[in-house]
């Protein structure tokens, strides 16, 4: 598919702003699907915890019924932009050095 999307063959290797994109799509996908669990864990570490949630899933239950759906994926643009940041770099580092190792 990324092929496809910049007209390179197979076997080419993809240029270095093609894998800083695919990387920065991956780091994005990680974000929003793991924010919901990020958040829960995040609240089950508070001081509060103890006095405020029974377990884990009363954790979720109540931060959906209190405070709703969106609550789960505040506070993402911060981690949003560190990901795609990372996952660009690691990427292209990663494919840059398969080349030269090859």
């Amino acid at each position: 598919m990324v092929q496809q999307a910049t007209n390179t063959k197979a076997n080419e290797p993809l240029s270095s702003a093609a894998t800083f994109a695919v990387g920065a799509i991956a780091g994005t996908v990680t974000v929003y699907t793991t924010m919901p669990i990020d958040t829960v864990k995040t609240r089950m570490q508070s001081l509060d915890a103890q006095k405020l949630y029974t377990s884990t899933l009363n954790c979720f239950v109540r931060i959906f019924k209190d405070e709703g759906l969106l609550t789960f994926w505040k506070g993402a643009t911060p981690r949003l932009g560190r990901l795609m940041l990372s996952g660009g770099i690691v990427f292209t580092i990663y494919e840059k050095m398969l080349v030269l190792l090859n």
